[in-house]
């Protein structure tokens, strides 16, 4: 059965875990919008978790979708509770004196990066667009990264309005997200030296990035740290650049979309389907 056929009839028979949220309204005035760092006022003992990435980079998909990637901060008991997760959909792309944004994997990328920026603002819930975003990466993987309407594919068969998500991209607002996203990365200290670049608390992991959640467990001071926290020692550093299939910086280095992904350190298992996500996501009372 095809990706978007698994997709559907699984999304179209299950129950959202979470009440519908209304979508942000579009800024009438573009030029002067800032991203917020945070969705609603961060908790003092929470730990910031950012990720820097761009939608077609091997690295940064497998880091989301995959089973022991990003997937695991929803699946671990207790764990996103005491995480503040931030996306920032821009990576290595480059912006050019006519204000033109050039991404890494071409047109497309900078497409998705757009739509990514306009999900993030249109669903603020951390679930909700953690879903899209999951879809999104998920099917444009099965799909050798082509096609505009998959974001589509994923709005409906999650019941999620497209309407909102398109005017922020038509209207120009996703851009200007887009641009805000630039420059919180060409800020960042020290610099990105690839994607998926994660940072805690300001750390960066660099090539430990797999294993984000000790370095949470570590960061995180408040009382009843969640139970994978009790076990949580690092493990090596990811395999090298190569076979991770991350995406460095002016290099402009990215493994071939083609190639089928080898079996490396903390990519060991396939990557759920879409038609798993509510299994690896029980029951999340957590409303971030």
């Amino acid at each position: 059965m095809a990706p978007s056929q698994i997709l559907s009839s699984f999304l179209s028979t299950s129950i959202l875990l979470l009440l519908f949220i209304s979508p942000s309204t579009c800024y009438s005035s573009l030029p002067n919008y800032k991203v917020a760092t945070n969705h609603q006022p961060a908790d003092d003992q929470k730990v910031n978790l950012s990720l820097y990435y761009e939608t077609l980079c091997p690295g940064c998909q497998d880091f989301i979708i995959g089973a022991n990637g990003l997937i695991r901060l929803f699946k671990e008991d207790g764990l996103l509770s005491i995480v503040n997760l931030r996306l920032v959909p821009w990576g290595n792309a480059k912006l050019t004196q006519n204000d033109e944004i050039v991404c890494q994997h071409g047109e497309e990328e900078c497409y998705y990066n757009t739509i990514h920026a306009c999900i993030i603002n249109a669903l603020p819930n951390t679930i909700m667009h953690f879903k899209m975003i999951y879809c999104t990466e998920y099917l444009l993987k099965a799909n050798n990264s082509s096609g505009r309407e998959v974001w589509r594919e994923c709005a409906q068969n999650l019941h999620y309005p497209q309407e909102p998500i398109q005017k922020c991209y038509e209207s120009g607002l996703g851009k200007q997200l887009e641009l805000a996203y630039g420059k919180e990365t060409s800020d960042l200290h020290p610099p990105h030296d690839f994607t998926p670049w994660v940072v805690v608390n300001g750390q960066p992991l660099r090539e430990h990035y797999m294993d984000y959640i000790s370095y949470i467990c570590k960061a995180y001071k408040g009382k009843n740290p969640p139970k994978v926290c009790h076990n949580s020692a690092p493990r090596n550093k990811m395999a090298d650049s190569s076979d991770a299939g991350i995406c460095v910086r002016d290099n402009y280095y990215y493994r071939d979309l083609q190639q089928k992904p080898p079996k490396v350190r903390g990519y060991s298992e396939p990557p759920p389907s879409p038609k798993d996500l509510h299994s690896l996501i029980p029951k999340l009372k957590n409303k971030s």
